[in-house]
């Protein structure tokens, strides 16, 4: 995890940074904040376009879609604490591995992606549903990811039984119904599949 500022051309530079999933956040007052995953293996550039509010937004309203403020600090912290708390058996799965079955439901490219594809017997048992959450805050609750399509998705944290150890997700799903009882067998009895859903 790091931060760093643009100089005044817009380029910015991180080093030191771990292979593996990375998720980007790059956000200015006036401007819609932009987010972007990429699995790093090596030095690369990213080009992030930050596109302007429109004027007739109201003032909290243009904060928070600049990811300015308290409300949205308090959803990447503890974004960013699920996942480096987070488990052997969850996973990633960044826009790059998504983007090649753009024009399928997320439901359906999940099993085809390399990060997913290690989640094949566990998605197989809860059968496409999910205990969902978007955005990291809104709690749409047990649905099937094939309700959203790959193309629109940034990135999606799939947490199978046992796997979310930060227990941030079953707090935005109190009012959901998200009991064992709505799994199949195979998944009942450890509890639910969760899946934080990350919109472009």
């Amino acid at each position: 995890r790091g931060t760093t500022t643009t100089d005044s051309a817009g380029w910015f530079s991180f080093t030191s940074v771990k292979s593996g999933l990375v998720v980007m956040r790059a956000r200015k007052k006036g401007y819609a904040m932009e987010t972007h995953s990429l699995t790093l293996d090596d030095w690369r550039g990213q080009m992030l376009r930050l596109e302007p509010l429109p004027a007739d937004a109201g003032q909290v309203r243009r904060m928070f879609m600049s990811g300015i403020g308290p409300s949205v600090e308090n959803i990447w912290l503890e974004t960013r604490q699920r996942l480096t708390m987070r488990g052997p058996g969850s996973v990633i799965v960044s826009r790059e591995e998504l983007a090649p079955l753009g024009s399928m439901s997320l439901g359906q490219v999940i099993p085809y992606t390399k990060s997913g594809y290690l989640l094949t017997s566990e998605f197989a048992a809860a059968r496409n549903n999910m205990c969902v959450v978007e955005d990291g805050r809104t709690a749409l609750g047990p649905i099937a990811l094939d309700q959203f399509k790959a193309s629109d998705v940034d990135f999606v944290e799939l947490y199978p039984p046992g796997t979310d150890r930060s227990w941030s997700i079953p707090g935005k799903l109190k009012k959901e119904d998200c009991s064992a009882s709505r799994y199949v067998v195979a998944v009942a009895s450890r509890g639910p599949f969760y899946a934080v859903v990350w919109m472009r």
